[in-house]
């Protein structure tokens, strides 16, 4: 069985119907990112990151939790990276008050997953015992 496509009404929706569990969880903002590749030319409000991580509760998650979402969360992204036509890929919004293009936002998203890869490297990994 195949489920059918959501349009931005209807996801918007369904987060309205969870927002108190999305609350619950420490989830204050979504940005729909493929909303610019889809043409929707609502600027994309910036963000203070240190307020995000500082309220996500991630010491009290396990590493099986976190590596477990961080799969899911590049799944994801893959997964609609992979949806874009060439056309999409051009296309040009407004994130943090600054224009940008979908294709940027795709470089911005893969650098930083290897800048925090490069964290759990140089600050983790070392005190890793190894066999």
């Amino acid at each position: 069985m195949q489920a059918r496509p959501m349009d931005k009404s209807i996801i918007i929706a369904k987060l309205r119907e969870h927002e108190p569990e999305l609350k619950a969880a420490g989830i204050v903002r979504l940005s729909l990112f493929g909303s610019v590749a889809r043409g929707d030319q609502t600027p994309l409000p910036g963000f203070e990151q240190n307020d995000y991580v500082k309220n996500g509760n991630f010491a009290e998650q396990s590493l099986a939790d976190l590596v477990a979402e961080f799969g899911l969360v590049r799944a994801s992204t893959l997964a609609l990276f992979r949806s874009f036509n060439a056309e999409a890929w051009t296309r040009r919004g407004t994130a943090s008050n600054n224009p940008i293009t979908v294709r940027a936002l795709a470089f911005i998203i893969a650098g930083h997953e290897l800048h925090h890869r490069d964290i759990l490297k140089e600050r983790y990994f070392p005190a890793i015992p190894r066999a």
